[in-house]
């Protein structure tokens, strides 16, 4: 049988101190990274190109939030990995992709926006600022999309959308990792194991032809039973 979370040895498994100490460091970052936005969301849109000041500090300011976000999105994720049962992180990947979303729609804005200046325009503030040299790589990526880059409206919009998009798949995730009861399938040494996500491959790899065919089937016989549910998702 597959250990549960908590048999498992803590030398064993992820630290994610290294990340946030505490989940309460968590949900203070995630509150404040939501104020932030608000605040972005208030103060920032039409005033990008004001200056090649604002250019800078603006997209400083964008990045430096982004890696935030990333951030708080690996902890949850990772939080929610280690038991697809458990609500608490299921609700904490679910914030924070929420997140990831509100992050997109504030910050629609910003190509949009950006591709109204002037090659010429922004050849001059590049000698004038050196600091933007940093982000050069950046911007020269985004004069290349300029003809798929659609209205901040548009953007937005699209934006929003991420959280629909990514339901269904959430759903899939917990659905398959949390729900679904595996069968009992014979290994090399033709003993019953408990079939897992995490031993399928290994099994799929063995040199006994009767043992690759066994696990095939006891993971996708399974799969059929909720073919209907599957096809909703």
């Amino acid at each position: 049988m597959a250990k549960n979370r908590n048999e498992i040895p803590e030398k064993l498994t992820w630290d994610l101190t290294t990340i946030y100490k505490t989940d309460k460091e968590w949900e203070a970052e995630l509150t404040r990274i939501k104020s932030e936005l608000s605040l972005v969301e208030e103060t920032d849109p039409g005033h990008l190109l004001d200056s090649a000041e604002s250019l800078l500090i603006i997209t400083e300011k964008m990045l430096s939030i982004s890696q935030q976000v990333e951030k708080l999105y690996v902890y949850a994720s990772m939080k929610n990995d280690q038991d697809t049962r458990e609500a608490k992180y299921q609700e904490y990947q679910s914030k924070a992709t929420a997140l990831y979303v509100k992050f997109g729609e504030v910050y629609a804005f910003y190509e949009p926006e950006f591709l109204k200046i002037s090659k010429e325009v922004y050849n001059k503030w590049l000698g004038e600022l050196k600091k933007l040299k940093n982000y050069d790589h950046m911007f020269e990526r985004l004069f290349a999309k300029k003809a798929h880059i659609l209205s901040q409206k548009e953007e937005k919009l699209l934006a929003a959308a991420g959280e629909i998009f990514e339901s269904p798949s959430e759903t899939f995730e917990i659905f398959d990792n949390a729900d679904i009861k595996l069968p009992m399938v014979k290994n090399e040494s033709d003993e019953m194991i408990q079939l897992t996500h995490g031993n399928y491959s290994s099994l799929m790899e063995s040199k006994n032809r009767g043992v690759r065919k066994a696990a095939y089937k006891a993971l996708y016989s399974n799969y059929e039973q909720y073919q209907h549910t599957y096809a909703k998702t």
